[in-house]
């Protein structure tokens, strides 16, 4: 029982870390998107700030869209990002290579030859509606895909986020397969920045996209060390004796993983505390009870009559 409730304690601990970094990244989509909504009205200045239309309204201008900043045009969709149904390649006909495959879910294969050259931008046009790819290599887009055949001298990784904030699923097809028809989204007006400023935007959105990145590396992380945790508990390969130490450990990496939440980190290194001086308890218990003799520490300053006098009942009572 007491190992069993020691198992649940640490289980407990990583479900708990698992739990908080999910909703971390659901928290950091979320201000993503919302960033994402102003950088493509509002935009950044040249010192890479976000532009005020309330502080400085002199720098934008009254359009059918709202109000955008000066030197931004309005364009139809067709003219900043020309879309073009991609090319079927059964399985059967690809051959092993390393050129990327798109499909409406993304990468869906390779091949060894490609179809248009990168960096591309693609997007689901039938089973995955809307769904955007980027890709810095030459690929294959499937026919199950719209791909941009011309960016029109924009900067492929903006168009990209420009597609993703259309929500291109709005404009399914109504037909008995739900499909994507680039002659709907074609004519959809969209705010289009100076490249320079698209180049500054993407920069910007990216620190978002890498902490999110990391963020779930660290949760996969989490998740294996519980898998193999369980396994090593269940199959009896780490026993009550190492438990304290593999807690410590395991408390020690979750506070260098949210070291940015400094109050759930001061609470795990507490417990990195905690674990080491139960375990070096033990320690010392088990050492005593193995050599069948019970020492005090050095460090407590009493005379040796009175050490002898305490370990004489202790040694007594742990004879075999």
């Amino acid at each position: 029982i007491p190992e069993q409730r020691r198992i649940a304690e640490i289980l407990d601990t990583l479900d708990e870390a698992i739990q908080k970094t999910e909703a971390l990244i659901e928290k950091l989509k979320a201000m993503k998107q919302g960033l994402v909504h102003d950088l493509l009205t509002r935009g950044l200045d040249e010192n890479g700030k976000l532009r005020d239309p309330k502080a400085h309204p002199e720098q934008f201008k009254d359009s059918p869209l709202g109000r955008i900043p000066k030197e931004w045009e309005i364009r139809p969709l067709e003219k900043t990002a020309t879309l073009q149904r991609g090319f079927d390649l059964p399985i059967h006909q690809r051959k092993r290579g390393n050129v990327p495959v798109f499909g409406s879910n993304g990468i869906d294969g390779y091949h060894n030859i490609s179809k248009v050259e990168g960096p591309g931008v693609i997007t689901g046009r039938s089973g995955t509606i809307g769904s955007v790819y980027y890709s810095d290599d030459s690929y294959w887009p499937l026919n199950t895909t719209l791909y941009v055949k011309s960016f029109h001298g924009n900067y492929p990784k903006f168009i990209a986020l420009l597609l993703e904030s259309l929500r291109l699923h709005r404009f399914t097809a109504a037909t008995g397969v739900p499909s994507l028809n680039r002659n709907f989204v074609h004519p959809i007006p969209v705010i289009v920045p100076k490249r320079v400023e698209q180049i500054r935007i993407v920069s910007y959105v990216e620190k978002y996209q890498d902490r999110i990145r990391t963020e779930k590396q660290y949760l996969e992380k989490l998740k294996l060390l519980k898998k193999g945790l369980m396994h090593d508990l269940l199959t009896g390969k780490v026993r009550v004796k190492h438990m304290e130490q593999l807690a410590c450990d395991i408390y020690k990496k979750a506070s260098v993983i949210f070291k940015a939440d400094r109050k759930f980190s001061v609470f795990l290194n507490q417990l990195v505390e905690d674990e080491a001086l139960h375990d070096e308890i033990i320690s010392r218990a088990s050492s005593c009870l193995l050599n069948n003799e019970i020492r005090i520490p050095q460090s407590i300053n009493i005379d040796q009559n009175t050490k002898n006098h305490i370990e004489k009942p202790l040694k007594e009572s742990y004879k075999c």
